[in-house]
């Protein structure tokens, strides 16, 4: 089938499609960018969809399947996609900028080289994801699941990761300037050699945190139990300047 006519059936709704797909279940979109840009799409089956190289611009995806799908090289610039599932899918070279990505379903597949930067990942589930070196810089990561999420040497600087659960997440070598982890869960995380300056840890889960030679500098630990501050100062070189902690009280 001609790509423009896939298209015609895509925008006559997501019945019309998905019917259609059980009915060709080989036939996938045809990928020579496609122009989806301020498209509208709610419970629409992409799954294995080749997107490659897709124009997707603003789009708006609510409750969709795109699973194993290939969206290498299209463009999600402001795009927002809410509650769908992305297991499986190819984002390598895509453009990610601003993109809103709200309680979406990823797997543990590298982004490494995915575009990152000033996008909103707000309640995302990145549980085991691969994120070591990547450029997470001023993202929106607030109650993003992280839970053993791999960042080490990540530049996650100016990023909002309030109530964020980051439970044996390893940051070993991280830049963390001016983030705000306010109620973020730190439980057992690896901040080795991380660089934490003028950030927000104020009611944070610290415990078990391993700090070896971390930098802690000019950051707010209010509400942190005091008996763990102490414990923060007898980990391995680590270096210690300038916090806000709450007053010692007998």
């Amino acid at each position: 089938m001609a790509n423009q006519e896939e298209l015609d059936i895509l925008k006559q709704g997501a019945d019309v499609w998905n019917q259609w797909r059980r009915e060709q279940p080989f036939s996938l979109i045809d990928p020579l960018r496609v122009d989806l840009s301020d498209a509208y799409l709610s419970n629409v089956d992409l799954a294995g969809a080749d997107l490659r190289n897709a124009n997707l611009f603003r789009a708006k995806l609510f409750n969709c399947d795109l699973s194993s799908s290939n969206l290498c090289g299209a463009d999600l610039s402001w795009a927002e996609l809410n509650t769908c599932d992305l297991t499986g899918a190819d984002l390598r070279g895509s453009c990610l900028i601003r993109i809103i990505l709200q309680r979406v379903k990823l797997d543990r597949n590298s982004l490494m080289r995915v575009l990152l930067y000033t996008i909103n990942l707000n309640n995302v589930d990145l549980r085991g994801a691969d994120l070591r070196e990547m450029n997470l810089s001023v993202t929106n990561l607030q109650e993003a699941k992280l839970d053993g999420a791999a960042l080490g040497k990540a530049m996650l600087n100016g990023a909002n990761l309030r109530r964020a659960s980051l439970q044996g997440a390893d940051l070993s070598g991280a830049e963390l300037k001016r983030v705000i982890l306010e109620r973020a869960n730190l439980q057992g995380a690896n901040l080795d050699y991380a660089r934490v300056v003028e950030s927000n840890l104020r009611d944070a889960c610290l415990e078990n945190a391993s700090w070896i030679g971390a930098q802690l500098v000019r950051s707010d630990l209010r509400g942190i139990p005091w008996m763990y501050l102490i414990e923060l100062t007898m980990q391995p070189k680590i270096f210690i300047e300038n916090l806000l902690h709450d007053t010692f009280e007998e």
